[in-house]
């Protein structure tokens, strides 16, 4: 079934929810002070809050008219029979990697808003999911949305906010490692050219516009590559540049297999002690994260095959982009991927595509990081 045209697929906007599921979503948001204390969602970012909400938006939504209960609330839905149900909407309709981030997300909220509720049976879903989301090894299987890329690299930077205060380098490596794993999947660039990215030459502020400079000779193909940054990752940026890589910078703990390297002074990426990180060492990082999340290893190339997957199917007709964005000398490399996206179901991924650059556009428009 089209999950687009399945009313009881859409969220539940928050105005509709329950006073009380309302409340204490609110509760757990709530900024405070050393005084008054805050909520312990107060520190996800906007667009992890918007991310939650949905998720439990659709939830209420099903609940509201798939189980035809005229006041649903999360709590009191945790069962394994509810569940399971829940779950057999969601199978025919989206992947096992959202599956599991639909009822993950559901946990997260829990734990912050609905801390009394029984989430046992919901913890267990969780991680059973997560195994069973483990796709078949093939390149295939290794293609992801981008849209979830830059979802993942945004989880990992709001969970080293919440820890740059207390545990300084590592809160500094997860935002560091997160706005890698964004910016490489906005930004498919051979992981050695990604790698050695340094301020001031390779990433330039133009015109009160960051660009992204390579030159021949860290160019597979020995051509010069420009393009804009992301501007939805300019506050990921500006964060990671003014807060965490100097607490990298910084750091005075010594590691034997470190003091070989050479001090970090340019450099964009910046690894423990302040050294500059090597690019096969940032590739080996984004690779675990990626394998732990998504159950199959995603290394910094696989990146610019889902890159190339994306824009051939939502954008068929202009398959030569393909060749700028990767920086491919010919289009030959270009035209396999757009064949093989032409294997895949294009019209059911496109469904999903316009649900998920729609919202991914809001979250870009609300999104204000700090």
């Amino acid at each position: 079934m089209n999950a687009l045209a399945d009313n009881s697929y859409i969220a539940l906007p928050f105005s509709e929810w329950p006073h009380d599921e309302q409340n204490a979503w609110l509760s757990a948001k709530a900024k405070g002070n050393v005084f008054d204390g805050q909520g312990p969602a107060a520190a996800w970012s906007p667009h992890t809050q918007d991310k939650i909400e949905l998720t439990v938006g659709r939830f209420l939504k099903w609940l509201l008219v798939g189980r035809g209960i005229a006041h649903p609330r999360v709590p009191s839905n945790l069962d394994q029979p509810t569940l399971q149900s829940y779950l057999a909407f969601l199978q025919p309709r989206v992947s096992p990697v959202s599956a599991h981030m639909y009822i993950n997300d559901l946990r997260r909220y829990c734990q912050v808003a609905r801390p009394e509720a029984d989430r046992s049976v919901l913890n267990t879903l969780a991680r059973n999911l997560q195994w069973r989301a483990t796709p078949s090894r093939n390149k295939r299987a290794k293609i992801v949305d981008l849209n979830a890329l830059v979802d993942l690299g945004r989880d990992f930077q709001d969970i080293g906010r919440t820890l740059i205060d207390t545990h300084p380098v590592r809160g500094a490596i997860l935002v560091r490692d997160g706005f890698a794993i964004s910016l490489l999947a906005l930004r498919p660039l051979r992981i050695r050219a990604f790698g050695s990215l340094q301020i001031g030459h390779h990433l330039e502020q133009i015109g009160g516009q960051w660009h992204i400079l390579i030159p021949p000779e860290l160019s597979k193909t020995k051509q010069h590559w420009e393009g804009p940054f992301p501007n939805v990752l300019r506050a990921d940026l500006e964060y990671y540049l003014e807060v965490a890589r100097p607490k990298l910078l910084t750091d005075q703990r010594s590691k034997p297999w470190v003091k070989r390297r050479a001090k970090a002074r340019t450099e964009l990426w910046v690894g423990r002690s302040g050294q500059a990180l090597p690019h096969k060492e940032l590739g080996a990082a984004i690779a675990r994260h990626t394998q732990r999340h998504f159950g199959v290893r995603i290394g910094p190339h696989m990146f610019r095959d889902c890159a190339a997957t994306y824009v051939a199917i939502y954008s068929g007709k202009d398959v030569g982009i393909i060749k700028s964005v990767l920086g491919h000398s010919t289009m030959r490399t270009a035209e396999q991927y757009y064949n093989q996206a032409n294997q895949s179901d294009a019209v059911g991924k496109l469904d999903e595509a316009i649900s998920a650059i729609s919202a991914n556009l809001t979250r870009k428009k609300g999104r204000a990081r700090r």
